[in-house]
């Protein structure tokens, strides 16, 4: 025996609203977040920076550089951040006011400078057991 499922006018609605809802929820979240991504290089030489630290001041995103001092940080909500580059050897950079758009890529290629740490002067002395 077969039976047929009759249903009603408000079971019709609630089946298209929940398909619509269902369907629909990629596109709700598409489009809601941006990039950044640029190169690190040297000032004087030109070179990229391997491994340089990029970070979002106030946040917890941030990336590192490849080999070939490329970096790129995703999923970055719109707003204006503030980007720091921290590299042994160089002086720490801070970039302002890099805005971050739905669905767009802003670049930022920064050039870091050579820094030498000065320090005491450490004399160490052996001595000859007897």
């Amino acid at each position: 025996m077969v039976r047929h499922i009759h249903l009603n006018g408000v079971w019709y609605i609630a089946l298209f609203l929940a398909l619509l809802l269902f369907g629909t929820s990629t596109e709700i979240q598409a489009g809601t977040t941006g990039k950044i991504s640029g190169r690190i290089t040297d000032k004087d030489t030109g070179e990229a920076l391997p491994f340089a630290n990029v970070l979002l001041v106030g946040t917890t995103w941030g990336a590192s550089t490849d080999q070939d001092g490329y970096f790129a940080i995703i999923n970055v909500p719109p707003s204006t951040y503030e980007l720091t580059v921290r590299y042994m050897g160089y002086a720490t950079t801070t970039v302002s006011g890099v805005r971050v758009s739905v669905d767009r890529t802003s670049k930022q290629n920064i050039q870091l400078s050579p820094q030498t740490f000065e320090g005491e002067d450490i004399a160490v002395v052996a001595e000859r057991p007897a």
